[in-house]
């Protein structure tokens, strides 16, 4: 932006449709194609009555991970149980553990930097490909390549992405980013989405069509939704997630029951213990929100 008061210049907000295309199209790839994703889930989606079905996985002898807490009974519950269904919903108030129940490496979870772990970083890092480090400190310095090097950069690129991604174990990114271009060719398993109860059924849907088999929700619906700033799309149910809606299903089929509500054999689970609450102002959420099943973990000092 032009810093002398003497040039005119226009500043124009330019419509991105990127994340609603991805959005439309998954929606359109669950109704034109049913084994994009896993049957049981397809059905689950749907709402229809199908067997339970549960996977053979060898339970690991030690649940904790290192350098986070110890998990606490409701926790490892909800861990051994997961890893044995395809489809699952842990749901649990702000300091019950859900994600180092998750072992999420992420800013808000460890005090560490965690930016060595972004794609970009991990380019700049990997030493196999000489040239490409080359190219980039030259575009670095000079600011453009010539259409040569341009191009071979490009493909150098694209192929040192493919091959960090497809090498990786686990891959972070947000529910849009699940469509992008350079995961196509993965073949994506696991789903699990953190904080789903604020993305919208669409974007969850963007994740999990390319052949997923195994899906988990976790938030909490008691706290913040969707923002859907159309009052029309939001009074249509846009406004609800995929989480909440499954959620309010299993009450209206089945008696509650703290911890193992079950409709037609999705699983819920929801975190029991708090281990940030402060006792006398915490009283109250549990009784309104949660049915009075949320207790109050080891004081700090404690812990």
């Amino acid at each position: 932006m032009p810093t002398d008061p003497r040039i005119n210049f226009t500043c124009e907000a330019v419509w991105n449709s990127t994340s609603f295309d991805r959005m439309y199209q998954a929606l359109s790839t669950l109704e034109k194609d049913p084994h994009c994703v896993s049957q049981y889930i397809f059905h689950k989606l749907m709402g229809h009555d199908i067997d339970e079905i549960l996977f053979k996985v060898q339970q690991p002898k030690r649940l904790s991970a290192p350098g986070l807490p110890e998990l606490n009974h409701s926790q490892m519950h909800a861990v051994k149980t997961v890893l044995m269904r395809p489809l699952s919903l842990i749901q649990g108030p702000p300091g019950t553990g859900k994600v180092v129940r998750l072992y999420a490496k992420s800013r808000e979870a460890l005090d560490t930097n965690v930016e060595f772990l972004a794609l970009h970083a991990q380019l700049k890092a990997l030493k196999e490909s000489a040239e490409l480090q080359k190219l980039q400190q030259l575009k670095e310095e000079i600011g453009e390549l010539s259409a040569a090097d341009q191009e071979r950069y490009i493909n150098l690129k694209k192929m040192s992405e493919h091959k960090l991604l497809a090498a990786a174990d686990v891959i972070c990114c947000t529910c849009s980013s699940a469509a992008d271009s350079r995961l196509s060719r993965i073949k994506i398993k696991c789903v699990l989405v953190d904080e789903s109860t604020q993305a919208t059924e669409p974007e969850v849907l963007v994740s999990i069509v390319r052949g997923v088999r195994q899906l988990i929700l976790v938030g909490d619906h008691c706290q913040l939704g969707p923002v859907i700033l159309c009052k029309k799309a939001s009074k249509a149910g846009l406004s609800q997630s995929l989480l909440s809606v499954s959620f309010f299903l299993e009450i209206d089929r089945f008696d509650y029951r703290y911890n193992t509500v079950c409709i037609q054999n999705c699983r819920h689970f929801r975190a029991m213990c708090s281990m940030r609450a402060v006792c006398k102002t915490e009283l109250l959420r549990p009784n309104v929100s949660f049915e009075g099943s949320i207790g109050n973990g080891p004081f700090l000092v404690v812990r």
